[in-house]
């Protein structure tokens, strides 16, 4: 009984040093990506932007997903071609209705945790904000 408690007691400790770990390094990545986000609101607020800028930005910095849209929610540049005319729904079912709420808050900037994507299943982290100058979401992702 005594073995049994103390290798309970060791996975414990390696479970949450993991958690810790992951959470310190998912706080740092969510921190890129909102740079990134900043950045391209920047640019886009320049008309600095169009989808080959876009290809090129992912390719040097390892941001995999951009996504940027007009003020109804509709892509309208993105790095994936697959990405173009994406909506962003007003569905507080859908997954991407938390990105959505920009579209009527400004102000927000919203985080999501590192899960699986409804789309494909294949885990993402992402990140969005509004347009500086224009309504409309800027949304970076990175996936694992």
């Amino acid at each position: 009984n005594n073995n049994i408690v103390d290798i309970a007691n060791k996975l414990y400790n390696v479970s949450k040093n993991y958690k810790k770990g992951l959470s310190e390094s998912e706080i740092k990545l969510e921190e890129s990506l909102f740079e990134a986000c900043d950045y391209l609101s920047e640019l886009l607020a320049k008309n600095e932007i169009d989808n080959n800028f876009l290809q090129e930005f992912c390719q040097k910095t390892g941001v995999d997903e951009i996504y940027i849209t007009d003020s109804k929610g509709k892509t309208i540049f993105s790095n994936s071609k697959n990405g173009m005319g994406f909506i962003f729904s007003d569905d507080p079912n859908n997954q991407s209705y938390k990105f959505y709420k920009i579209l009527n808050d400004p102000e927000l900037r919203v985080a999501e945790k590192l899960e699986t994507r409804d789309l494909d299943g294949k885990f993402f982290k992402f990140v969005g904000i509004s347009q500086k100058n224009a309504r409309g979401i800027i949304q970076a992702g990175l996936g694992l």
